[in-house]
Parts: structure tokens; C-alpha cells; sequence
């Protein structure tokens, strides 16, 4: 089968006025956006977390989330490591500190991919999915509260 390219966008897929949105050009052995949207909403369900409802007008996840997530794939698929989340946007707090019960992980739209990615490959273990720099296919995949101000 040969690979098809994708393009994801994340932000606003509506008409709303903020226009805030990030495209993801990616390859991957999918047949169409049907399908990997049946990846990743196997994968949600699979996991127990959806994070396209939960970013739909948020840039938090929990903690526990994350994990459940993360606790479900090969560390070089996520691409993510704690410190890069955590240490990085929170500053002086401590690891201890941050991975209390209600504890949450800010995310941007790059770190909202990413889990979106994984989600979507435990959701179909024979997918890939790699980013490229390129244009094709259009699958709107939610995180419009990624883009929430921070401030």
C-alpha cells in the first residue's frame, strides 16, 4: 500500500472569527481521514481519554490523562518528555510538585498532536503516521483551547 499524504489541522475549524489554527502535513499508510479518525477514536476509547473533546475549549490536560496516554506507548513515539511540558512553562516547581493528583499539563498545538498521534496509532498499531512538509487530504482534529492565552 502505498503512503498517502494528510494534512491535520488543529485550532479552529469553524467559522468563529479567531482564525487560530496550525496545519500538520503529514504521510501515513491510511487509506483516508476516515481512517484515521477511526484510529484515534478507537484509541480514545481504548485509553479512556479523548483529548479532542477535552482540548475542545481548553489547553489542560490532567496529569492522570496524560499518563494514561503516555503509560500506552513506546517513549520515542510520543516524543515527549515530562520536562518539556512541566519544567519549562511552570519554572521553579519541582517534578514532586507538579505530579499531584490535580495536577494539570499545558499543552500547545505541537504537544497536542503528538498525543493526538498516539492516540490515533494505539487506536491502529499498523498505522504510521510521519510528519512531512507538504499539503494533501484535510482532517480537522479539534485543540482550539490549545491556543487559549496563557497569561
Amino acid at each position: 500500500m502505498e503512503d498517502k499524504k494528510f494534512t491535520l489541522v488543529i485550532g479552529a475549524s469553524h467559522g468563529g472569527g479567531h482564525k487560530l489554527k496550525d496545519e500538520i502535513h503529514v504521510i501515513s499508510n491510511a487509506e483516508s481521514t476516515d481512517e484515521l479518525s477511526s484510529a484515534y477514536a478507537v484509541g480514545a476509547k481504548q485509553v479512556g481519554v479523548d483529548i479532542q473533546d477535552l482540548c475542545e475549549d481548553n489547553y489542560r490536560i490532567s496529569v492522570a490523562d496524560f499518563e494514561k496516554i503516555k503509560s500506552r506507548v513506546r517513549s520515542d513515539e510520543l516524543h515527549i518528555a515530562p520536562d518539556e511540558i512541566f519544567y519549562e512553562r511552570m519554572g521553579d516547581e519541582t517534578a514532586q510538585d507538579f505530579f499531584e493528583e490535580d495536577a494539570e499539563v499545558i499543552l500547545n498545538p505541537q504537544d497536542y498532536f503528538r498525543l493526538w498521534r498516539a492516540t490515533a496509532l494505539i487506536g491502529n498499531p499498523k498505522l504510521h503516521i510521519r510528519v512531512i512538509k507538504d499539503e494533501s487530504s484535510t482532517l480537522k482534529i479539534g485543540g482550539y483551547g490549545t491556543y487559549t492565552d496563557l497569561d
